[in-house]
């Protein structure tokens, strides 16, 4: 029987940082807010993305096969208009586990965006994976 497959996604240890990219002008557009007023937020809310990911992320087959488990630390950027955008992979177990960590990210749906002094900035976010395989359950009915 095929293993049952665990996958989580740390959001109590989700690091959140506020920035814009390094400023090349006096543009507002590149000004970088270490703290914002109002963070981006996922439609629905933080247990909405919890649910969202466990619905949309799949443990790779050959991961699978393979007995590959790790964590997966991606980056993405919070746009203006609160779509994803830019996003890539700090830290990763395997490569296996970071192609599908990075799929599941490319098709989220737009946040809220963040905002400062009311106007909407872009915001990078960091979000941590935890890919586990957990073994079939064992009967219960006692050895003679």
């Amino acid at each position: 029987m095929r293993s049952k497959v665990f996958i989580a996604a740390l959001l109590c240890c989700m690091s959140f940082i506020y920035a814009t990219p390094p400023a090349t002008g006096d543009s507002d557009d590149n000004k970088v807010f270490p703290v914002i007023n109002c963070q981006p937020k996922f439609p629905g809310g933080s247990a909405a993305l919890v649910s969202w990911i466990k619905s949309n992320l799949r443990y790779p087959v050959l991961a699978e096969e393979q007995r590959i488990e790790g964590d997966v630390v991606c980056v993405f950027w919070i746009e203006k208009d609160g779509s994803v955008k830019n996003t890539y992979v700090i830290r990763s177990s395997h490569e296996l586990l970071s192609k599908e960590a990075l799929r599941v990210l490319k098709f989220m749906p737009r946040w809220i965006p963040g905002r400062e002094n009311g106007q909407a900035i872009r915001v990078r976010y960091t979000i941590p994976f935890t890919f586990r395989l957990v073994p079939d359950s064992v009967s219960n009915t006692p050895i003679k």
